[in-house]
C-alpha cells in the first residue's frame, strides 16, 4: 500500500535541494541566464550552436536507490524522480544544449569533455551503497 503524501514528496525535494553543494562559481557564472542574448554568444555564433552544459557522472542520471534496510521497500513514483541531468535539461529549455557524460572514470570523462567542449560543466557525485 502506498502511503506517500504530497508533503512527503515536498520534503524529499527540499532535502535534495538543501544537500546540493556549489563548490566553485568562478566569475559568477551561476546562475546561468535564462535566455542567451546575442552579445553573450559571440564566440559561439561562428559554430552555429547553443552554449553547452555537460552533466558528468553516473549519479547524474542513475536510478535512485529505493530499497531500505530490513523489510522496508520504498517504491518511488517515477513522476516524482528528477535526476540532476533531467532537472538541468528541463530548466535549460531551448537556450542551451545539455549533454550527459555518464562516467565516473576521470580519464574517460575528460576525453568526452574535450570532444564536447562545453561552456559549463556540472559534476554529479554520490555514494552507491
Amino acid at each position: 500500500r502506498n502511503v506517500t503524501r504530497p508533503e512527503h514528496v515536498d520534503l524529499a525535494r527540499r532535502m535534495a535541494a538543501d544537500s546540493t553543494i556549489l563548490l566553485k562559481n568562478d566569475k559568477q557564472a551561476l546562475p546561468l541566464p535564462k535566455r542567451v542574448h546575442e552579445g553573450e554568444r559571440k564566440t559561439l555564433e561562428d559554430h552555429g550552436k547553443k552554449p553547452t552544459i555537460a552533466v558528468v557522472g553516473r549519479c547524474a542520471h542513475s536510478k535512485p536507490l529505493i530499497v531500505g534496510g530490513g523489510s522496508a521497500i520504498v517504491k518511488a513514483d517515477p513522476k516524482n524522480i528528477v535526476t540532476p541531468y533531467l532537472g538541468i535539461r528541463r530548466k535549460a529549455g531551448e537556450s542551451y544544449s545539455v549533454v550527459l557524460v555518464d562516467s565516473d572514470d576521470a580519464k574517460e570523462a575528460t576525453a568526452q569533455l574535450q570532444t564536447i567542449m562545453p561552456e559549463y560543466v556540472v559534476i554529479a557525485v554520490g555514494v552507491y551503497s
